[in-house]
């Protein structure tokens, strides 16, 4: 099996179950041993082939033959090879997936499905704001107290995006356990889904010195504390962040 066929988009479930019957998995080894010894320009062969090593077809032949070990042990030094991350997996999956549903929202009783698209911009969007801080020298630790929903699920996609440390607090906390896990983990940002959540923060304030900025997703009042952000501001601050530097987090 040629890496030129690695750049071919023709690969799927059937192909690849033709290819296992027509001349088994010594191909496909044989391939991935190429592709740990050689030093391919182009990175996109390597995502190419960590895509094909997914295959249903092709992990459930390796089971059969007891060769799992093997497959990892070449596909984790391929990972390591084209520094393959988290981000790299999500495009792909977007570029695959791009309008089906990659989430169902329940609210008042109505369900709202989110595509792989349009988490893909809100991700991007909070992105941005997260690499804005480290620009301006407020890296560190982000935190998330949060009940379970949307917007909590794309900040986490953010920060494994682009390779932050992400502290989730769960929503039923108090605000002693709260204060407890900031300052243990150093949290630099914390995100609060509603003003309940914020007051938690708030109530300890004086004791938390690693912690430099509050964002809040969800707010009834006007946001007359300087410390405090709400979401929508926080994404604006990310507007000069391009997609090279998406690219590079």
């Amino acid at each position: 099996m040629s890496k030129s066929l690695l750049k071919e988009e023709s690969w799927n479930e059937f192909t690849i179950k033709e290819a296992l019957s027509q001349n088994g998995l010594q191909p496909f080894f044989e391939l991935a041993e190429q592709l740990t010894k050689s030093k391919p320009r182009d990175r996109q062969l390597l995502f190419n082939f960590l895509n094909l090593a997914r295959s249903n077809a092709l992990l459930k032949q390796i089971y059969q033959e007891s060769k799992q070990n093997h497959w990892f042990d070449l596909c984790l030094k391929i990972i390591e090879k084209s520094n393959f991350t988290l981000s790299h997996l999500f495009h792909q999956r977007v570029e695959k997936h791009n309008v089906k549903t990659l989430f169902q929202e329940i609210q008042n009783n109505e369900i709202t499905e989110h595509w792989w698209l349009d988490i893909n911009e809100k991700v991007h969007d909070i992105a941005r704001g997260l690499l804005s801080l480290s620009k301006n020298s407020n890296s560190g630790p982000v935190a998330i107290l949060s009940e379970n929903n949307l917007e909590m699920i794309c900040i986490d996609l953010a920060c494994l995006m682009t390779g932050m440390v992400n502290v989730p607090i769960p929503a039923t906390s108090t605000a002693e356990s709260v204060a407890y896990i900031l300052n243990h983990s150093k949290a630099a940002t914390i995100f609060v889904s509603t003003e309940k959540q914020l007051h938690k923060v708030l109530k300890t304030r004086s004791q938390l010195k690693n912690l430099q900025n509050i964002v809040i997703i969800k707010h009834s009042d006007d946001l007359n504390n300087p410390e405090i952000t709400s979401l929508s501001q926080f994404i604006k601050q990310g507007i000069g962040v391009s997609d090279a530097d998406l690219e590079s987090a």
